[in-house]
């Protein structure tokens, strides 16, 4: 209840502070009810299981009521609905696009070749050259459209953890030589912190690996027009021994509206987006038994958090 709450709620109306469905919900709770409500907390939406029962309690009769985070369950079940869709979907547009894009490939081929050996002032020399550039078109938007279904087919592929404990100072410092380039390139200062020092995570080195390479790539993405960029990689330990990392920048931030949105396969905010990478981190966040949240950065910008 103090990880939900923070202080004690000493009457219904404190309720109200995590959002006015989340106190309505638990107002019409009746013994033997259970309902799905949402609190508010720092900017993001918590799904939470409500169960009510009646106690008596030294004479007097109490409404018990037993709330469950169900985060993980829900972005579980979200994520199979979305393979589901995902694999329908490639299936059959690969299936498609397949013979076309080989077709207006080896039309476009055929027709350049009788280009090729026609006489400059041929009559049919321009509508052949039109046809050919038609057809160019047809097979480079075809292959378009196949890497793009190829590229979110990395969504339904079964992902397995191999655990082991992770050194977060040792990823972070590999991760920062790895995007050494990039970062200079876009001259942004990427900082790290780890608290305490020896902080260790029971984790996949690889995915975890993976979903940070996201997470930093996206917020030099969100930094392109932003003068003197800077990205912040901090890690810590939480009350009950669980590792949190967060990636902070100091960008125009991801409106309230949208932080839900951007883990959903397809969407995306950024210019030439794919709409899978924050996808993936969830995803890799769940292998782990954690989660992914999406806030404010102090001073202005976004945070993403994963907690293992």
């Amino acid at each position: 209840a103090r990880r939900l709450f923070g202080e004690a709620c000493a009457t219904r109306q404190d309720f109200s502070r995590f959002g006015p469905a989340f106190a309505a919900g638990l107002e019409i709770l009746t013994p033997g009810d259970g309902a799905i409500v949402r609190m508010e907390r720092s900017g993001n939406v918590l799904p939470l299981k409500a169960t009510a029962t009646d106690v008596l309690l030294r004479g007097r009769r109490r409404r018990l009521i037993s709330l469950q985070n169900i985060a993980t369950e829900l972005n579980d079940q979200e994520l199979a609905a979305w393979q589901t869709v995902i694999r329908v979907m490639a299936h059959e547009v690969m299936n498609s696009l397949t013979p076309i894009t080989s077709l207006a490939s080896t039309a476009r081929d055929h027709v350049g070749e009788v280009i090729a050996h026609m006489p400059e002032d041929a009559p049919a020399r321009a509508g052949l050259a039109d046809a050919a550039e038609a057809l160019d078109t047809l097979a480079r938007r075809s292959q378009g459209l196949l890497q793009f279904v190829h590229n979110h087919r990395r969504l339904t592929k079964r992902m397995v953890a191999q655990i082991q404990i992770v050194p977060l100072r040792r990823v972070f410092s590999r991760l920062q030589r790895l995007l050494a380039e990039e970062l200079k390139a876009r001259d942004i200062l990427l900082t790290l912190a780890v608290e305490p020092e020896t902080l260790e995570a029971a984790a996949d080195i690889d995915l975890l690996d993976q979903a940070l390479i996201n997470l930093v790539r996206n917020a030099i993405e969100a930094l392109r027009d932003t003068p003197s960029g800077r990205i912040t990689l901090t890690a810590w330990q939480e009350r009950g021994g669980r590792a949190a990392i967060a990636v902070r920048d100091n960008g125009p931030g991801i409106p309230v509206d949208q932080r839900e949105k951007v883990f959903v396969p397809f969407f995306t905010t950024k210019r030439q987006g794919s709409g899978i990478g924050l996808s993936l981190v969830r995803q890799i966040a769940a292998l782990h038994g954690g989660s992914v949240t999406i806030g404010e950065a102090e001073g202005g910008g976004a945070t993403v958090t994963i907690r293992l």
